[in-house]
């Protein structure tokens, strides 16, 4: 069942690498309109894309969570800060629509190893503690978790997974760091150019320039297409 999910958990990085490479290929090919075919049939494209997101608060016990361990975070609260992602993906014409909304139960000493930069162990709770649903085959095509500490970061991407993690009281404003992770997963990279754009690390950045409104849209147009 986990090397299942393992698989499972690794499609949307895989499709995305092999996008990206198949253009790397056409380009080293000669092959520079069938490239810019790509991007510009990509750019026109004005309509707005819906994108499943489900999101969770992990918590060690559902009836008296201990704040060691849990996150503090409501429901609500990620009501909210979807909405602000919302916000921010609105410049690419994409639109975030809860698919689920829940707080999972998850073993504190998994809690207490994420808090020190240990994904690997949540990872590996995958379809054990941690329901399949969660982000098997019929998950959304992105899935926040939102938790106490990730190491020393606000925000984490997992290589090669389509979810990310958020800690409770990050150094940017909750909307930034999740709609940062986002981008990750529509496949976007860091940037150094420039404070205000939304995959420079560390800032309350928000904007994306027109090639990354480009490629994020049409990764997520791809992505959306092999989940079908």
């Amino acid at each position: 069942m986990l090397d299942r999910l393992r698989r499972t958990a690794r499609w949307p990085a895989l499709l995305l690498m092999a996008l990206m490479t198949g253009m790397i290929v056409l380009a080293a090919c000669g092959g520079d309109d069938e490239v810019a075919d790509i991007l510009k049939q990509a750019e026109a494209s004005t309509e707005e894309i819906v994108v499943g997101i489900s999101m969770y608060v992990l918590v060690d016990d559902l009836e008296s969570p201990d704040p060691s361990f849990s996150s503090r975070r409501t429901e609500d609260e990620l009501e909210v800060i979807l909405a602000g992602m919302n916000e921010i993906w609105s410049q690419a014409n994409i639109r975030l629509e809860l698919d689920v909304l829940d707080t999972i139960q998850v073993d504190a000493e998994v809690l207490s190893r994420v808090a020190r930069g240990n994904i690997r162990a949540f990872f590996d709770k995958l379809g054990g503690s941690i329901p399949f649903n969660v982000t098997g085959p019929d998950s959304s095509l992105i899935s926040g978790f939102y938790t106490k500490q990730v190491g020393g970061s606000n925000g984490i991407t997992p290589l090669g997974t389509g979810w990310y993690m958020v800690i409770d009281e990050p150094s940017v404003f909750d909307r930034r760091v999740s709609s940062h992770e986002v981008g990750h997963i529509l496949g976007l990279q860091h940037t150094r150019a420039d404070r205000g754009r939304l995959l420079f690390s560390g800032t309350n950045g928000m904007t994306l320039t027109p090639e990354e409104i480009t490629q994020a849209r049409y990764v997520t147009s791809e992505l959306l297409k092999a989940k079908e």
